[in-house]
């Protein structure tokens, strides 16, 4: 794959100022030669979210932090990462748009902010920030600033997560809002995979083109869907993408594999991450025609929420919750997890329209657990037939994902009625 020629200049540079001002670094990266290319990335030494967070005070160099910074895993019930960046990151940024031309769209935009994680960037001019929780007032609130102006315009672009924007897009229903009086006419969503069911429903009562991106608290860089190949490129700042096997950690240049990101100076100064394991499944694409120098990718959810097992050859990945997922949204027979607007306070926002899946092994295969609105056994033949179709189509998607590296899946699908507790229902997605 190839890439920009900036990334060798930066990494280098980021190379030299991490050794100089970390003391992890220094442990970390010694023997390591300043002059290593993007190219040979794969002979420094990969660092895990836990190493990060154990040695995260020394890790940190350079000037000093603008504020407390942000965190990341504020919904995992892990130990906490606290991201910390300084001025010059934002000066440097300006300056490297100055050089290139950028000119920014004239947008009005509303950003509804998780207070979980994330790190939403200096306040601008055009920019109206919305911290969000699970609190009726709320909708409110989103309900006023959307109607407001900023300078003298109303709002026309909102970026929230799928799973505000699904509590919101509830609740303009519940209420009979036509949210097409906003005036929104696009939407920029993230922390989780949009399905096609939700992107149609959410484009419809909003009026509005829905684009998703993939982003981490731990990066300021996002990844947004690129209309002419469907896939995910990361924008700016620059940063630098690698995809590893999650067993061998052998670099992958086709397939699925884990996503190693790295971060650059003179854009990361306080708080550096060099070959970062995310712990994301991502699936490579082809070049893109508009962007050859570029990683594309799709966001497939987190490593531990797939089944991985090692083998000859690396990984062999039998189950992909998000794969399952899309491929069971458009049945209204399999449940889902209850609305926030029914449940406020007892169901995590993330759930809202989520449907209900689990799944582990099986003397060696995979069996899949779905919640269904309906009695099985009252209905043997639709169990049948929803079970036969949810196993055909499960095989022919992990074989169109995976190509050559699928092996003939033993699935069992079983179907859970309303109530039933099947073994691990988990809060994002199936494991």
């Amino acid at each position: 794959m190839a890439h920009p020629p900036l990334h060798d200049e930066l990494l280098a540079r980021t190379l030299v100022w991490a050794k100089a001002g970390s003391a992890f670094y220094r442990r970390h990266l010694d023997g390591c030669s300043a002059d290593t290319a993007v190219r040979d990335l794969a002979r420094l030494p990969l660092l895990t979210k836990e190493v990060a967070t154990t040695y995260q005070q020394e890790l940190r160099c350079g000037p000093q932090a603008l504020g407390l910074g942000t965190f990341s895993s504020g919904t995992t019930g892990a130990a906490l990462l606290r991201m910390e960046h300084s001025a010059g990151e934002d000066e440097a940024l300006r300056d490297y748009l100055t050089s290139i031309g950028y000119e920014p769209t004239p947008r009005r935009i509303l950003e509804v902010v998780s207070p979980n994680h994330g790190y939403p960037g200096p306040a601008k001019p055009a920019v109206v920030r919305l911290l969000w929780a699970p609190y009726p007032s709320l909708f409110s609130l989103l309900e006023d600033a959307l109607r407001s102006e900023i300078c003298g315009r109303r709002i026309d672009t909102m970026s929230i997560s799928l799973s505000a924007l699904k509590e919101a897009t509830a609740h303009v229903l519940h209420q009979r809002i036509d949210a097409r009086t906003f005036g929104v006419g696009d939407i920029y969503c993230n922390g989780s995979v949009l399905t096609p069911r939700w992107r149609r429903l959410v484009g419809d009562v909003w009026g509005a083109q829905v684009h998703d991106q993939y982003g981490l608290s731990e990066f300021r860089t996002l990844a947004t869907e690129c209309p002419t190949c469907g896939y995910f490129h990361f924008g700016l700042p620059p940063i630098v993408t690698e995809v590893i096997d999650p067993i061998s950690c052998a670099p992958l240049a086709h397939g699925v594999g884990e996503l190693v990101l790295t971060g650059l100076y003179p854009f990361v100064q306080r708080q550096p991450l060099i070959r970062f394991r995310t712990g994301d499944l991502v699936e490579l694409g082809p070049t893109c025609a508009t962007r050859p120098e570029d990683f594309s990718l799709r966001p497939l959810g987190r490593v531990r929420d797939a089944l991985i097992a090692g083998g000859n050859a690396g990984a062999e990945i039998s189950f992909v919750p998000s794969l399952l997922e899309n491929l069971v949204d458009d049945y209204a027979e399999v449940a889902r997890h209850p609305s926030t607007l029914e449940k406020l306070f007892e169901t995590e926002g993330f759930q809202t329209g989520q449907p209900k899946i689990a799944a582990e092994r099986d003397n060696g295969g995979v069996r899949l657990c779905v919640g269904v609105v309906f009695v099985p056994e009252l209905f043997p033949e639709r169990a049948t037939e929803l079970a036969r179709t949810i196993v055909h189509r499960y095989r022919g998607a992990h074989r169109a994902l995976l190509g050559q590296q699928a092996a003939e899946l033993s699935l069992h699908v079983e179907l859970l009625a309303p109530g039933a507790r099947a073994p691990r229902w988990i809060r994002k997605y199936a494991v």
